[in-house]
């Protein structure tokens, strides 16, 4: 079970959680040419790029709260298995 979380820790997260798509949003930009992106964010108001930066601030808490949670459940699952491991191994070398 650690394994399988510390998986989950390494890949990438590529769907924003808010479901929208931002122009902010790093997959949207690499689909872009850099004159387009550059463009799009002149053209947007300040409202609009704040909107898109809370947007965006909220997806990575998002994602890093996520992965922040499967790295301690992996540490524990690991820390546990160690235990059963040394636990194992005493077993055996007492029989």
């Amino acid at each position: 079970m650690g394994i399988i979380k510390l998986i989950r820790v390494i890949t990438p997260k590529l769907i924003p959680k808010s479901s929208r798509k931002s122009v902010l949003f790093f997959e949207t930009i690499k689909d872009m040419e850099i004159q387009n992106f550059k463009q799009a964010i002149a053209e947007m108001g300040e409202e609009k790029i704040i909107d898109e930066l809370n947007d965006q601030s909220y997806n990575n808490a998002v994602v890093a709260s996520t992965k922040y949670l499967d790295i301690i459940n992996a540490i524990g699952y690991l820390k546990l298995s160690g235990l059963f491991g040394i636990v194992f191994i005493l077993i055996i070398s007492i029989f």
